[in-house]
């Protein structure tokens, strides 16, 4: 990731605006960290949506020209367990932070990445690791003390969640026999 590359959520965060979307009218993205059991647990958030409504509005960005556009106008950038529980409970529209904006596939992780550590969402380490190996890897000088603080920058992850994962994973790749 080249210095042009890198995203500036301050950039993004004035590029929105609260307001409701019909869910029906929201994409699931590939770009969320949290691809697989978003279903899982889903119980206490269907009992506090129907006590409390929303407390947290999900986040969605314009979707990009493509085929799904008739169908879809929005794409998931982080909520979609929300989502997936008002379309259970079949409400019809949803508290959202709306970017009028077509987000970039790494906008959408980064975004997704620094809202999920937030709100307490288990992330396991796999999804982590995916999402930092890239910027490790290409931009950052191998060593962990110094890259992770770089890494947490641009990712939104917390340190020591980055450090943790350099640690394990790097450790283990240079291990495993090749």
């Amino acid at each position: 990731m080249n210095k042009k590359e890198e995203l500036n959520l301050i950039r993004l965060r004035n590029k929105t605006r609260n307001g409701i979307v019909q869910v029906s009218e929201v994409r699931l993205s590939n770009s969320q960290l949290q691809n697989e059991n978003f279903g899982k647990d889903i119980d206490s958030l269907l009992k506090s949506i129907e006590i409390y409504g929303l407390l947290q509005p999900i986040g969605v960005s314009k979707l990009s020209n493509s085929d799904d556009r008739k169908q879809y106008k929005w794409e998931i950038v982080w909520g979609r367990k929300r989502l997936y529980a008002f379309e259970i409970l079949e409400l019809e529209n949803i508290p959202a932070v709306i970017f009028d904006d077509t987000l970039t596939k790494k906008e959408k992780e980064k975004l997704s990445l620094a809202y999920n550590p937030q709100m307490n969402v288990s992330v396991t380490d796999d999804e982590v690791w995916n999402a930092i190996k890239d910027i490790y890897f290409k931009n950052t000088s191998g060593n962990i003390t110094e890259d992770a603080p770089k890494i947490s920058d641009l990712t939104g992850i917390p340190i020591r969640i980055v450090k943790k994962n350099l640690i394990e994973k790097v450790k283990n790749r240079n291990s495993s026999p090749t």
